[in-house]
């Protein structure tokens, strides 16, 4: 049977014929396809259960119910699971579901990267049409606090801060924590900390980062708040591990997914 054209197979039956290339394929194993495994979202707010089948998800993977629960129990949580996974999920829904409960809570979201930054606030806005009209007072749910930010905007930020703030750790420490007595209600009423691509905090940079995330902790201690840290990335072996030197919290590893994934196939080529 011919591989289907343009397909994974159709690549590797190609590289394998080559005159070229064939030879130097010393090993080629497929890793088998894993099924899903799910449990109920039951243990959620009603309304964020609506939200996730409006959203067309009517169980959770295994890990998202894992995290999920540490994370709305106060639990600083690291998550390292596969690329497409749910990861912007387990740490949206608790926010969300704090939210119900407090409408004044707040919740900071660090990206390294400014198109980290905007695909996640995309996915806050479509999700907010989504909530009960009660949740939806806050005329702009969530906005992006970086260097294109104008000066105007800033000033509006910080007098009226949305529930969800986006931002970066250089502008955190230059702009925010500096300035921690004009952002004293934000800080007061801060109830996560999101720290994604956790692994690109290691060496110099995660040095940097450990002070700055010691310094918000003190900040947040001045206004009587003590945030529950979250930790993701897709490309580590040892998040618990990471987590607790970057921020000094000790944090619950979640290192297992539950998520379904497709046959892999792995060549090994000794070159010429």
């Amino acid at each position: 049977m011919q591989p289907q054209q343009g397909s994974v197979a159709e690549y590797i039956a190609a590289l394998k014929a080559s005159g070229k290339f064939g030879p130097q394929v010393k090993a080629h194993r497929i890793v088998d396809a894993t099924a899903a495994t799910t449990t109920s979202a039951g243990f959620l707010a009603p309304e964020l259960q609506v939200l996730l089948r409006n959203m067309g998800i009517t169980a959770l993977y295994t890990h998202q119910h894992e995290a999920i629960s540490q994370i709305l129990s106060g639990t600083h949580t690291a998550v390292a699971t596969p690329t497409a996974s749910g990861k912007s999920l387990i740490y949206t829904l608790p926010v969300l579901d704090t939210l119900l409960l407090d409408p004044a809570a707040k919740a900071l979201f660090l990206f390294p990267l400014k198109a980290l930054a905007q695909d996640q606030r995309k996915t806050i806005d479509s999700l907010w049409p989504l909530l009960p009209e009660s949740l939806r007072r806050h005329p702009q749910p969530v906005a992006i606090y970086d260097g294109d930010t104008s000066g105007h905007r800033r000033r509006m930020l910080r007098q009226s801060p949305p529930p969800i703030l986006i931002t970066n750790p250089d502008m955190l420490h230059l702009a925010l924590l500096p300035y921690h007595e004009r952002w004293a209600h934000y800080f007061a009423h801060l109830r996560y900390v999101i720290i994604d691509e956790m692994h690109t905090y290691r060496g110099v940079m995660g040095s940097h980062m450990a002070h700055v995330l010691r310094r918000l902790l003190r900040v947040c201690r001045r206004f009587g708040a003590q945030p529950t840290f979250v930790f993701s990335s897709a490309t580590i072996g040892n998040p618990g591990g990471l987590a607790q030197p970057v921020a000094g919290l000790p944090a619950a590893a979640i290192p297992e997914s539950g998520a379904p994934t497709a046959p892999r196939h792995f060549l090994f080529l000794n070159p010429e």
